[in-house]
C-alpha cells in the first residue's frame, strides 16, 4: 500500500523541468496593441490569428479596413532574408506594380521584433489585397487561368526594372532538385526512394541540357492562390519565397497548384496551357524556357514537398510525414509520363 500511495504521489507530483518551446502561438489581443502602438493605421478593433503555415498570420481590423500582420517562426526566414523581401516589394510598388505593401511603421522600420518564448520572431504588417483568389476548376477556370498567366508576366515586367541585391535566395538546381531530393528520400521506404532518385535524376539530365536558362528576380511561389483579383485588377502578395533564379521554374508553380490532386489529362493540361497563353500575351517566352515547363512542374512539386516536410516540426507530421512524402511518389510516378525525352543542348539569353 505503501508504495502505491508513493507512486501515485511521485505521478502527481509538478515537474520542476522547463521545456523550451519550439514554436509558440501568440497571443492576438496583445499583438494587435503591439500593431496600434506601431503603426499609424488607426484603433485597431479586432486582431485574430487567420493562419498558422508556413508562417502565422494574424487578421488586423481597423474600423472596415483590413491588414495582415504576418509573423515569421525563428527557423524559416532570417531578419536579414526578410528585410530583402520588403525591400524588393517596396521598390516594386515604387515603381507603379499592383503588390500589397509592406507599411512603414511609427519608427520608420517596417520590420517588427517581437521576443517569443522561443525566441527573437519578425513581423511584417501588409496591406490588403484586394479582391479574391480564382476558381480554376469551376465554369470559367480556363479564362481564370489565362488571366493569373497575364498577371505573371505583368509582374514578371515589373520585376525585370528593378535593381535586386543578389543576397536573396537562389532558384537554382540545388534549392529545387537536389537539396530537396535529399530531404524527401529520407521519409521513404526503399522502393519509393529508388523510383523518387532514378526521376530526379531523370529531370537533372533534362536541366543539364541547357547551358544558361533564363534567370531574374522571382516571387518565389506563384501557386495560383497568391494573386487576388477584383474584376480584372489584379494584387500580388506573398513574396516569402522570392529569390533570384530560373523563371521557368517560376511559370511552373501554377501548374503545381492546379495538378496536386489529379493525374495527367484534358482538364489540368488546359488549364496549363491556359496560363501560359495569358503569359505569352503580355510577354515573350523562349522555346526553351517552354520545353522544360514538364520538368519543372516535377521540380515544383518536389520543392513544395521538401518545404512541407521540412517544417513538419511546426505543422504536424499528421500531416507531413512519411504517408505525404509516398503520396507524392505517387503523383510523381504518375507526372513522370508527361517528361519527353532530354531535349537538345541549347543555349538560353541569361535577364539581368
Amino acid at each position: 500500500m505503501r508504495l502505491h500511495e508513493e507512486t501515485l504521489h511521485t505521478m502527481s507530483a509538478p515537474s520542476s523541468s522547463i521545456i523550451p518551446a519550439s514554436h509558440s502561438l501568440l497571443d492576438a489581443k496583445a499583438l494587435g496593441l503591439l500593431v496600434e502602438r506601431s503603426f499609424e493605421i488607426g484603433a485597431v478593433r479586432d486582431c485574430r490569428l487567420w493562419r498558422s503555415f508556413l508562417n502565422d498570420v494574424f487578421r488586423v481590423q481597423v474600423g472596415n479596413q483590413s491588414w495582415w500582420l504576418r509573423v515569421h517562426p525563428i527557423d524559416w526566414r532570417t531578419r536579414e532574408q526578410t528585410q530583402i523581401e520588403v525591400d524588393a516589394v517596396t521598390a516594386l510598388r515604387q515603381d507603379g506594380a499592383a503588390v500589397a505593401a509592406a507599411i512603414s511603421g511609427r519608427s520608420g522600420n517596417r520590420l517588427l521584433t517581437i521576443e517569443a518564448p522561443e525566441g527573437i520572431r519578425t513581423a511584417v504588417l501588409f496591406e490588403d489585397a484586394a479582391g479574391l483568389e480564382l476558381d480554376y476548376f469551376g465554369p470559367d477556370g480556363l479564362r481564370n487561368a489565362t488571366r493569373y498567366g497575364r498577371a505573371t508576366a505583368e509582374l514578371h515586367d515589373a520585376c525585370d526594372r528593378i535593381t535586386m541585391d543578389q543576397a536573396y535566395e537562389s532558384i537554382d538546381l540545388a534549392s529545387t532538385v537536389l537539396r530537396p531530393c535529399e530531404l524527401v528520400a529520407a521519409y521513404l521506404n526503399q522502393s519509393d526512394r529508388d523510383d523518387l532518385e532514378r526521376i530526379c535524376a531523370r529531370m537533372i539530365d533534362h536541366i543539364d541540357q541547357y547551358e544558361a536558362l533564363t534567370s531574374a528576380f522571382c516571387h518565389g511561389d506563384l501557386n495560383g492562390s497568391n494573386i487576388h483579383f477584383d474584376l480584372e485588377a489584379a494584387t500580388v502578395f506573398d513574396f516569402d519565397c522570392c529569390g533570384w533564379g530560373w523563371r521557368t521554374f517560376e511559370l511552373a508553380a501554377f501548374a503545381r497548384g492546379v495538378t496536386w490532386y489529379g493525374g495527367p489529362g484534358a482538364t489540368t493540361q488546359s488549364l496549363c496551357k491556359a496560363f501560359l497563353e495569358g503569359y505569352r500575351s503580355r510577354r515573350p517566352l523562349t522555346d526553351e524556357d517552354l520545353a522544360l515547363q514538364p520538368t519543372m512542374l516535377l521540380a515544383q512539386r518536389l520543392w513544395v514537398t521538401a518545404l512541407h516536410l521540412k517544417s513538419a516540426v511546426r505543422l504536424g507530421s499528421f500531416y507531413f510525414g512519411n504517408d505525404y512524402a509516398a503520396k507524392f511518389v505517387r503523383w510523381l510516378r504518375a507526372w513522370e509520363t508527361t517528361l519527353s525525352a532530354a531535349p537538345r543542348r541549347i543555349r538560353l539569353t541569361t535577364r539581368r
